[in-house]
């Protein structure tokens, strides 16, 4: 078969190619089509062995190897896996959230302005600082409190 564009083997050892325009694919070490249907366009494997795919114009999922979308939802943007091991994500033009690995929304609400992770695994929401491992120590925190009670 022939590509547009191909490329490169990645750790999955699954390499993206081009079809035509706005119709993209993954091909194994023996070039046969990985996914059954065609993506408008795929991303990079990420450390999480996922990838974000564009569905369509602001349509954006997760996507494993075996084509399971992964969040309950499309997005206006997924942005990549930062250092705390979330991703941004654009829910409309002007409002942002956070989703771990699974697809799950992080912040009850959502937020107008999220930073990116800074090493310190700190990053500022709305002018907040947050860190996730505090939030999820916090959370279980509350479970166990709740449970008690």
């Amino acid at each position: 078969m022939n590509y547009e564009w191909v490329g490169n083997i990645e750790s999955d050892g699954l390499r993206i190619v081009k079809l035509s325009s706005y119709n993209w694919n993954l091909i194994d070490k023996n070039d046969n089509l990985v996914f059954k249907n065609n993506y408008y366009w795929i991303y990079n494997l990420e450390d999480d062995e996922l990838r974000i795919i564009k569905l369509s114009f602001y349509q954006y999922n997760l996507i494993d190897n075996n084509e399971n979308l992964i969040c309950k939802e499309n997005y206006y943007s997924i942005y990549n896996l930062e250092e705390d091991r979330l991703r941004i994500i654009r829910v409309t033009e002007d409002e942002f959230n956070l989703i771990d690995s699974n697809g799950n929304l992080i912040l009850k609400n959502n937020a107008n302005n999220i930073s990116w992770c800074y090493k310190s695994d700190n990053r500022r929401i709305d002018n907040k600082l947050f860190n996730y491992k505090t939030f999820l120590k916090q959370k279980l925190m509350k479970n166990l409190l709740d449970k008690n009670n």
